[in-house]
This record gives structure tokens, C-alpha cells and sequence, in this order.
């Protein structure tokens, strides 16, 4: 394969006398202009591309971590649905109509239980076959209404294979509230339709959630239902509607389950990069929309920079140019148009040297520094004012690949390497690099970008998404995700896995005693205790308030029970100081449950017959351990 040209790039010097010097060096100036502009074109198309990619990096980040949250809001209201389900008899659903005293109490007791458990939800409802509605508030205050010619009533009775229900936004006809509602199926033994459970979640909370996350000044967050009519929106406005031919739903029609798309909002007229994606199981579609003024704003103003650059150059080399022809053809006036090119080269160099990003010249071992403009110098070892001691202090692996890089292919555009300041600190740039000739020998001609800052955004949007902010360990969705993974491969090999569901007692009494900074030291305490106890292969992770779960690979029922005695009498063991009292000491509730090799399940499964063991630790007097059947 023959070894691509290297363009040409002389350094100003001193122009000889003779006529044929004189010639070539205003053609060589003006080639050098063309090289510089084409450079400059290059670097802003590829830093446009780069900025789109990392809009789009932002925008899945920002997407993903609001899907969890989301995804951990409807599933904590569908885990406690399926923990009421435990507890309701279907026959309290029948008698309630013959409104029996006792069988109604237990019902209220149940379901006043599980309604304080979801701060998102304004109530937890049982509904009788016919429709008939018991629902509870925080208050314990009873209301009875007709949702008889609610659709979900109709859908799951005629289904019996739709578990759960999630509606589209409804209006409430209990607290007038906009809502949407999750509904799951209640049965006979016989697998007759006995009822529904049923929550709610407000908007106003979903749009609550919403706006903890800053989008930019124009950017929008948008939850959409099936047919893409907007659920909740932030920033709140008035929506005229979604065409049959939204980009969104040009994709989804091919059955993607996320994807990125670029189009002008309808609404307000903002061009917007949107990332979207269905949330795991549900109706819904979750769009983060950047705004294209938002991201492109800095290389707007590159732009504006680089053109007036490029005319510049443009003006200057088409002088060059005039001179060079006019030494062609008027040889009398050779010493007047060297003087010329004298001053045109050095406005030349002034013009590379006040280009806003760094740009270096080096040999092709990329160390020593043969030219380098003011932006370049925070990036240079120092060296006594000597330009042959500075050198740019990349990591040698990638040195070498781009020396190689640039020797096969010619130039290289885009890459991202880690670069040492002259003070010792780490960076991250973005290199563009080509190959050229400087004074006479073989060079390399370097463009950087600084992208630390972004590098470190992306790092801490991905931490947000996977860990929990208190305790450090992972969150709902994080776990969720882990616990599903180990427990496919358990079952692939046919291994043993195991699960702890993990309650402080008393935990609401210890915050409204003491306060909620003594709550958190406690849920901290908890945590440390459980990680100083469990094996490092062992995932924690907290489910929500006091509430945690504890995923044990390669861990059998009896292991499992073993552990969670131990991890109890430890957390008894542990102490913590009060003001001017006696030092606090927490008990825990643990559920356990194992997975059998031979009867397949989900992880959801596993979370639901721990939690189950662990309400039974809780009536059977607290500070023990209960195994699921």
C-alpha cells in the first residue's frame, strides 16, 4: 500500500535573494493557508459531530436516570399492590357489599398498613367485582364510589391474563386529582375474577420528579403514553397535540425499543435532540429533549470565530497569491515583493497564533515541541523559555499509536487521549493530528480540545444513575438490574442463590423521636455493618426508606439463614450516640428466601416471597428472621 503524501508546512524564515526562492515561497505561504483552513473546517465539522454525540451521551444519561426513578416509583406502587394481595381475602371483597363489620375491619387494617408505605400514591383501594371502591387516605378517613365504567374494570375482568394495568391520565373522583392508576387482579382459588387492588401515582408528583433534573435553559422532559399523548411534561405547557407522523412513533412503529431523533418541536418551534425509550413493562415512553441552541452554543461561537479566521486567510493568501503572480511576471521588482513577503508571512504567523485553540507542531516521535501557538502553552512541559526543551506529555501507549496512525493513514480526527499538565495533573483531550513537513522535516501537526470537564460529567451521571445517594451502595433500579443477572446465570448453572429483605424496627419512631439526620446515621449504620458482615461478592442495595435487600450468589437456605442471624446480632451490636442520652441500638426484621435450581423464577418473585418472610418477622415480634415458604 504506497504511503500517503505529507502536506507541506515551512516555518517563516529569512528569503534568500535569488528570483527562484522568492517564487516558491509565496506559494508555499499560500498552501499553508489552505492547510490551515482546511484543518480549521475539518476540526469544526468533527467538534459539530462531537458535540451532537455527547448531546446524545447527555441526553441516554439524563433519560436513563429518570427511568429509574420512574421504573422505582410504579414498581414500589405494584410491589406493595402485590404484598396487599397477601393479605386480602377475597371474601372480605364479597361481604363488603353486606357491609360485615369484621370482615370490613380487617380489610381497613390491611390496606391502612400498606397506604403510609407510598408517599407517591393517594390511596390503596380494593374494588368489589361490581365495581363498588374501598379506598383509605393517609388519614384513615373511608370513601365509597362507583368505578363501574372505569376501563380498567372491564380489562381486567375480561382478562384474566393481564396481571397488572396501568392506565392512561384520569381525572379522580375521590380527591379530584389528576391521576394515572395501577390496577392488579384479585382471583378465587378457582381463578375466578374476585376484585381489583388498585393505587394511584398524582401527575403533579410524576412532574414533581420531573423537574429535578436540569435540561438546559430550552430543553424539555416529556412522559407519553401508547399513542404518544403526553402524560406529564417539563417545563409545563400547553401541548397542541402529536402528528400521525412524529419521528418517535415512525420508530417505534419498527418495534425499537428506544432510539434518538432530531425534529422541531411543534409547540414552540425549538430544534431538539430527543433520546427516548419505553419504560421496562409499561405503557409509557420517557423523551429527554436537548435543545440544539443549548448544546451548539460554544461551537456557534467557534464558528464565528473560524469564519472571520478564514477571511482572513482567504484575503491574505489571495495577496500572496497577486504577489507571487506579479514576481512572475515583473522580475525588475523582485526585492520590493521579498519585503512584501516578509510582512505577509509574519501577519501570517500572528494570525496561527491567535487561533482559540491550541495548535502544535511536532517531530513525528510527538515530544519535542517545534511550534506551538499561546492557547498550547498550559499543555507544555516547561522548559527555560527553550522551545527545544517543551514537550507534550502524552501517555506513551497512545503516543505511539498516533505516531503509527498518522504514518499508515496519513491524519487522524476525533481521538480521545489522557494528556499530563506541566503541574502533574491529568487531563483528558480530544487529539486531531496530520502529517506535514516543518523546516524541512517531517512533522506532526497537533489540534486539542480540553474534554476533562465532560469526561467527569459522564462519569458522575452514570454513579447518579446506579447508586444510592445516602449509603453509597446500589439503588432500586441498579439492584433490580444485578439481582435479575445473577440470578439467570444461577439458573443456567443450576446454582444456588439467595436473597435477605432487611427492615429497621421501629425505624418511623427512631426519626420522629430523634429527628431525621439520626434516621439517616442509622440507615448509614445499617450499611456499614452489612458490608463489614457479607462477603465481597454479596450485592446490597437499598429498596427505599429503612428497607434493603441483599443478593448471595453461590448462598443455599441454610447458608442464607446463617448470615442473616449473624448480620442481626451485629446490627444489635451497634450503638449510636446521642446528646446527653443513652446511645441508640437498632434491631432488624429479616425475610429470607433461596431459589431452587429446579423451579424457575423471577427475581421480582424472590424480592416478593422475601418480603413476605420479612412481614411475618415483623408480626412475630420484630429482631428476627423468617424463612419464605
Amino acid at each position: 500500500m504506497p504511503r500517503p503524501r505529507r502536506r507541506r508546512l515551512r516555518s517563516p524564515g529569512l528569503i534568500g535573494e535569488s528570483a527562484a526562492f522568492s517564487s516558491v515561497v509565496p506559494l508555499l505561504a499560500l498552501l499553508f493557508g489552505i492547510l490551515l483552513c482546511g484543518f480549521q473546517a475539518i476540526e469544526l465539522y468533527q467538534s459539530r459531530h462531537d458535540e451532537v454525540s455527547r448531546a446524545e451521551a447527555s441526553a441516554g444519561n439524563l433519560r436513563r436516570l429518570l427511568e429509574s426513578r420512574l421504573v422505582g416509583m410504579f414498581r414500589e406502587v405494584e410491589l406493595v399492590l402485590i404484598a396487599v394481595e397477601g393479605g386480602v381475602h377475597t371474601r372480605w371483597v364479597e361481604h363488603l357489599s353486606a357491609r360485615d363489620p369484621v370482615d370490613r375491619a380487617r380489610l381497613e387494617q390491611v390496606l391502612r398498613y400498606y397506604s403510609g408505605r407510598l408517599p407517591q400514591a393517594g390511596q390503596v383501594g380494593v374494588v368489589s367485582p361490581d365495581g363498588r371502591l374501598l379506598a383509605l387516605d393517609h388519614y384513615g378517613k373511608v370513601w365509597t364510589a362507583d368505578v363501574s365504567d372505569r376501563d380498567y374494570l372491564r380489562i381486567m375482568r375480561d382478562d384474566p391474563s393481564i396481571k397488572v394495568y396501568y392506565s392512561r391520565p384520569m381525572y379522580s373522583r375521590i380527591d379530584k386529582r389528576h391521576i394515572v392508576t395501577i390496577v392488579r387482579r384479585i382471583h378465587t382459588a378457582d381463578g375466578h375474577f374476585a376484585g381489583l387492588l388498585l393505587s394511584d401515582i398524582g401527575i403533579s408528583y410524576i412532574e414533581d420528579m420531573l423537574s429535578s433534573t436540569d435540561y438546559g435553559p430550552h430543553g424539555v422532559v416529556a412522559l407519553r403514553d401508547t399513542a404518544l399523548d403526553v402524560v406529564a411534561r417539563y417545563p409545563a405547557a400547553r401541548v397542541q397535540g402529536t402528528p400521525g407522523n412524529h419521528p418517535m412513533a415512525e420508530q417505534m412503529a419498527t418495534g425499537q425499543p428506544g432510539g434518538v431523533v432530531r425534529f422541531r418541536s411543534i409547540n414552540d418551534g425549538e430544534m431538539r435532540l430527543y433520546s427516548w425509550g419505553w419504560l421496562p413493562g409499561m405503557p409509557y415512553v420517557l423523551a429527554v429533549g436537548l435543545s440544539e441552541r443549548d448544546y451548539l452554543t460554544d461551537w456557534h461561537g467557534r464558528i464565528l470565530v473560524a469564519g472571520a479566521a478564514g477571511a482572513i486567510l482567504a484575503v491574505l493568501g489571495s495577496g500572496i497569491f497577486l504577489l507571487y503572480r506579479r514576481d512572475r511576471r515583473r522580475h525588475a521588482a523582485l526585492l520590493e515583493h521579498q519585503k512584501r513577503l516578509r510582512a505577509s508571512e509574519a501577519r501570517f504567523r500572528r494570525l496561527v497564533n491567535a487561533m482559540p485553540t491550541p495548535v502544535i507542531v511536532t517531530r513525528p516521535d510527538a515530544r519535542r515541541v517545534l511550534f506551538a501557538n499561546p492557547p498550547s502553552a498550559e499543555l507544555l512541559a516547561p522548559g527555560d523559555d527553550d522551545p527545544d526543551q517543551r514537550q507534550l506529555r502524552l501517555d506513551e501507549v497512545e503516543r505511539v499509536w498516533l505516531v503509527e496512525k498518522v504514518d499508515e493513514a496519513g491524519d487522524v480526527s476525533g481521538r480521545e487521549m489522557p494528556l499530563v499538565r506541566p503541574d502533574g495533573e491529568a487531563m483528558w483531550v480530544l487529539v486531531s493530528a496530520s502529517a506535514i513537513l516543518f523546516d524541512d522535516g517531517p512533522a506532526l501537526l497537533i489540534g486539542i480540545n480540553d474534554i476533562t470537564a465532560r469526561r467527569a460529567l459522564e462519569e458522575r451521571l452514570q454513579a447518579l444513575a446506579t447508586t444510592d445517594t445516602l449509603t453509597g451502595i446500589a439503588n432500586r433500579g441498579s439492584l433490580l438490574e444485578r439481582g435479575e443477572g445473577l440470578l439467570q446465570l444461577a439458573m443456567r448453572h443450576q446454582r444456588p442463590l439467595s436473597v435477605l429483605m432487611l427492615d429497621i424496627d421501629h425505624f418511623k419512631r427512631i426519626n420522629d423521636s430523634h429527628g431525621h439526620h439520626i434516621g439517616d446515621e442509622a440507615i448509614r449504620a445499617t450499611v456499614r455493618c452489612c458490608i463489614d458482615t457479607l462477603r465481597a461478592s454479596d450485592v446490597p442495595g437499598r429498596l427505599g426508606g429503612e428497607e434493603f435487600a441483599i443478593v448471595m450468589p453461590e448462598t443455599g437456605l441454610t447458608d442464607a439463614v446463617l448470615v442473616a442471624e449473624r448480620l442481626r446480632v451485629a446490627i444489635g451490636k451497634q450503638a449510636i450516640l446521642l446528646d446527653g442520652i443513652a446511645p441508640l441500638h437498632l434491631t432488624v426484621s429479616i425475610g429470607v428466601a433461596s431459589h431452587d435450581p429446579a423451579r424457575p423464577e423471577t427475581f421480582a418473585a424472590m424480592l416478593i416471597r422475601a418480603d413476605l418472610a420479612l412481614y411475618a418477622a415483623k408480626n412475630n415480634g420484630r429482631d428476627r428472621v423468617e424463612v419464605a415458604d
